[in-house]
């Protein structure tokens, strides 16, 4: 089965969105394994119905720069949900920092629908791109707050169980916030480079595990670490 085109027509002009050939289940559930993820067939769904329109947005606002269905099945979804396994999420409220496309934060809402997701983006189109996927795939218990995560106000929430940052970078300043923002028994998970995660141990305030290397990858970890408790 060859490739599936989708043309949308602007202003008289046609232009040739290619989507991609449908992933089959067995397909997605086959790669999501070797990141430790047990698939169901409505996991399975969401996926396809969020890839759709990933690569349909993508043209008009840049989400990401892979194409090909397949690796950004790995590259996003088995690298965010490679999160369930090393930071043991299951219930709670998580906060996904710098969200862009959504990674980790919708993922792993897909995977867990209980967990409650705020994801912070400061790009506008971005953040309609994220509501827009939250909506059409019937999301419950998702916010998009669009700013800086500093501008996160923890003293009108409750604090958060769960934070994550994937693709933000500045992670010494990410830290340094989530302090204040972490519950006392919450985790803090960072995908980065072994050197920055061998930088980010060193930084106080937090208790850090042995970083974990990403399946598939030959230099990318998840990095999780908890607060560190009175002396």
């Amino acid at each position: 089965m060859g490739p599936t085109e989708i043309c949308e027509s602007r202003g008289g002009d046609t232009t040739t969105v290619i989507i991609g050939t449908k992933l089959s289940d067995s397909k997605i559930s086959e790669a999501l394994s070797e990141y430790g993820v047990i698939s169901t067939p409505s996991l399975c769904e969401a996926i396809r119905r969020y890839m759709d329109f990933l690569m349909r947005w993508n043209r008009r606002v840049g989400l990401t720069s892979l194409t090909d269905p397949e690796k950004i099945l790995r590259f996003h979804f088995g690298e965010s949900l490679f999160a369930l396994k090393a930071a043991r999420l299951d219930s709670g409220r998580l906060a996904d920092v710098g969200s862009g496309a959504g990674f980790p934060g919708l993922a792993i809402k897909l995977a867990r629908p209980q967990i409650e997701v705020a994801l912070l983006e400061s790009n506008r189109k971005k953040c309609v791109f994220l509501k827009e996927v939250a909506r059409q795939l019937g999301l419950a218990g998702v916010c998009v707050i669009q700013g800086s995560y500093a501008g996160y106000s923890t003293s009108e929430r409750p604090a958060l169980d769960f934070i994550a940052s994937r693709a933000l970078g500045r992670f010494e300043a990410v830290v340094s916030w989530a302090q204040h923002a972490i519950a006392r028994n919450g985790r803090l998970m960072l995908w980065l480079s072994l050197e920055g995660a061998r930088r980010v141990s060193r930084m106080p305030g937090f208790v850090w595990e042995r970083p974990l290397l990403i399946p598939k990858t030959k230099g990318r970890f998840v990095l999780v670490g908890g607060l560190l408790g009175p002396s």
